[in-house]
């Protein structure tokens, strides 16, 4: 454990400010009696266990990851107020499949409206696409689209005829590090936003069924060139980079080396990766790459944040729209 003393440390000043920080009450309290108990040997073996796998893993997304995990393992007991005689109970109760889940696992989102960026710009190029998910958690961003899941997005006139416009996708792939599992997705969702975990699972039964059809992969994007995959048109990417554990240039070049002649990377995020919030001056961006010009970035659509209630044009969307012609 003396080879992860420092990272150690640094997680439970992580859960210490948590248990002090902006987030729902609930999950506030969880992670405040968690700081109290935080220095017993029996956690700090957990982490360290946990670290022997992922020594990369920041403080934070450790952090949720052991609520998440919890969520995932009790039915959500932890939605309410967290009593400490009970966390403790069940930390050791479930030890094992903590570490494994927090070895494997990461807090993901399934934020649909985000994919409507994607389905404008498949408007825009007006071809046939091969589209990769890099990030796809349990794909349902990529089934709705040409579903009705856009139709409460607000947009100016200019950019109805692309929302509406039916893509053409020869072939729509999702990648994600994770296998499918609907009831982690769920469990993702806090406290304050527990009535998606209903909408999610409606949701994914529904788009399963009559949503675009995908293929589903198991894998990372630092692997992403050790996968089977064809040349894309398209490679998308949402809320995703902030969370590799490893060399983000690497996973750049991936998915260069990925693309056809011509094919662009879209990247969802926010304008400053730096900066996960919302203000006039850090919208949520669609940032698309081009592969034979990848210095240059254009912010072709943007939205006020990442929940996507509203898409204007972005700063450089008539270069891009000239660009496809």
């Amino acid at each position: 454990m003396e080879k992860f003393e420092n990272k150690i440390n640094s997680i439970k000043q992580m859960i210490k400010r948590l248990g002090y920080g902006e987030q729902d009450p609930p999950v506030r309290q969880f992670f405040s009696v968690l700081s109290g108990i935080s220095g017993e040997s029996y956690f700090e073996n957990m982490l360290a266990k946990i670290l022997q796998k992922r020594p990369e893993v920041t403080g934070e997304h450790l952090s949720y990851l052991i609520y998440i995990s919890l969520q995932y393992l009790t039915d959500f007991a932890y939605d309410e107020q967290t009593r400490k005689e009970k966390l403790q109970a069940d930390l050791v109760a479930y030890s094992d499949k903590i570490i494994e889940l927090c070895r494997t696992k990461y807090a993901s989102t399934n934020v649909i409206e985000r994919y409507a960026f994607l389905q404008i710009i498949l408007g825009m190029l007006n071809k046939k696409c091969i589209v990769i998910d890099s990030g796809a958690s349990i794909g349902i961003g990529l089934m709705a689209l040409n579903s009705d899941k856009f139709s409460k997005i607000e947009t100016g006139s200019e950019l109805q005829q692309y929302i509406r416009k039916k893509a053409e996708i020869s072939k729509a792939i999702g990648i994600d590090v994770q296998s499918p599992d609907l009831k982690w997705q769920s469990a993702c969702y806090l406290p304050e936003n527990r009535k998606n975990r209903i909408g999610l699972e409606r949701d994914y039964k529904m788009l399963t069924d009559k949503g675009t059809k995908i293929n589903l992969m198991q894998g990372s994007l630092l692997d992403m060139d050790k996968i089977n995959l064809p040349q894309a048109d398209i490679i998308w990417t949402s809320n995703v980079l902030y969370e590799i554990e490893g060399d983000v240039g690497q996973v750049m070049k991936n998915i260069r080396n990925l693309l056809k002649a011509g094919g662009i990377w879209i990247n969802a995020d926010y304008r400053h990766d730096d900066k996960a919030f919302a203000t006039k001056e850090n919208p949520y961006v669609a940032m698309v790459r081009v592969k034979e010009k990848w210095n240059t970035l254009l912010e072709v659509l943007e939205a006020p944040s990442d929940s996507v209630r509203a898409i204007t044009p972005g700063k450089d969307f008539n270069i891009f729209k000239s660009a496809c012609g």
